[in-house]
């Protein structure tokens, strides 16, 4: 059935002969790639084309490269790539470089659970990973250090998800890979945007001197850090000039996420310049479009930002309006009861006029730690 698409196992390292075998394994995997899990594993038991290193790395690549839009299929995907390897012989894979495909197979499946909020199942996969990869100290492992990073950072681990990415770091200095330092700083400065906006700002800049020329949105990502940092820091003016200057870049990376970043950027930036109203409205608006997209966290993110504005400007109808809109939508979703206590008592404290300006940090740093996890204490919200 496939016969017509077996690649050649005598390219050697010709390099035009190893890209023409890629784009063959390519063509073997676009066959069965929308197949049944079950069609698509005995395609590849009775079908010698398909049981190669090549079309493993390819299934690889593209289920990395569909996880944030559908981690899903992507999990569907990496699991098929576990299958594919522990079908290849050993002839086709020695052990060494069975180990390092099946360990970026499992990196891939935990990070595509990881982003299906399958906590459990990407922890599962992850020290999957480490098995397989226990000897190795290459690429590899770094980009397990950075899914890891990631998962660490979902669960509110922000010391732990640092440590990972550091570790990342070291690698990939000792190999002098340039983007892979860079994506690994950009990391952890996003690791560090809400909750200490200044030293992400450095570690940003640091990324921007290393990243190579060609990696636009890495680029891209780093300048809006920089931008939020320099608000938050309350120059509005630099931060706006930062925006400006990232937007051809923005403009090329349309993304659900990345517009509520921006967005939410945006509204930041008015605030700091002193357009309250137009602040004001696109708070609301960002706050509402993340909740019909399903994006509840960022959603809770910015009421409480929205909170905040209404609470330094002696606003406290609003402010209290917010909680309380926030309560009833928080009854709608599957998340902790600590987050709904602590938003009942913010609420209650905004309706008492009794809430001290000087909690809302706190609150903030609970909101981006404890979102998937409850905290061993909840923040005090006291008179």
């Amino acid at each position: 059935m496939y016969a017509d698409l077996l690649p050649s196992q005598h390219a050697g390292h010709d390099p035009v002969a190893q890209r023409i075998e890629e784009l063959r394994a390519r063509a073997a995997w676009s066959r069965i790639r929308y197949f049944t899990p079950r069609r698509r594993l005995q395609a590849a038991r009775e079908t010698r084309s398909l049981r190669t290193d090549k079309v493993a790395g390819v299934v690889l690549s593209e289920a990395f490269a569909i996880t944030r839009s559908e981690p899903g299929l992507a999990a569907e995907w990496a699991t098929f790539g576990i299958q594919l390897v522990e079908l290849l012989p050993t002839k086709e894979l020695a052990d060494p470089q069975r180990c390092a495909r099946l360990g970026e197979a499992y990196t891939v499946l935990g990070n595509a659970r990881r982003v299906s909020n399958d906590y459990q199942g990407a922890t599962a996969a992850i020290q999957a990973a480490y098995a397989h990869l226990e000897n190795r100290w290459d690429a590899h492992l770094a980009d397990l250090y950075s899914i890891h990073a990631s998962l660490a950072d979902d669960l509110g681990n922000f010391e732990g998800a640092v440590e990972l990415v550091e570790k990342g770091i070291e690698i990939y200095t000792a190999l002098r890979n340039r983007y892979g330092i860079a994506r690994l700083k950009v990391k952890h400065a996003n690791i560090l945007r809400e909750v200490q906006p200044a030293e992400a700002r450095v570690i940003a800049a640091d990324a921007l001197l290393v990243l190579p020329q060609t990696e636009f949105r890495l680029a891209m990502l780093a300048h809006c850090i920089i931008s939020q940092a320099l608000a938050e820091a309350g120059d509005g003016k630099a931060a706006l000039a930062q925006l400006e200057e990232t937007r051809p870049l923005i403009n090329q990376f349309r993304e659900p996420w990345l517009d509520y970043r921006v967005q939410f950027l945006e509204a930041l930036v008015l605030e700091k310049v002193g357009h309250i109203a137009d602040a004001e409205r696109l708070y609301a608006e960002v706050a509402r479009l993340n909740w019909y997209r399903e994006m509840y966290r960022e959603s809770f993110m910015v009421r409480l930002r929205l909170f905040e504005f209404y609470l330094r400007r002696q606003r406290v109808k609003e402010a209290t309006e917010v909680c309380r809109k926030a309560v009833v939508h928080l009854g709608e979703i599957r998340i902790h009861e600590q987050m709904k206590e602590v938003w009942q008592r913010l609420f209650e404290a905004a309706e008492a006029q009794a809430l001290k300006i000087e909690v809302l940090p706190k609150i903030r740093d609970y909101m981006v730690r404890h979102w998937t996890v409850p905290a061993e204490h909840p923040p005090a919200i006291a008179a």
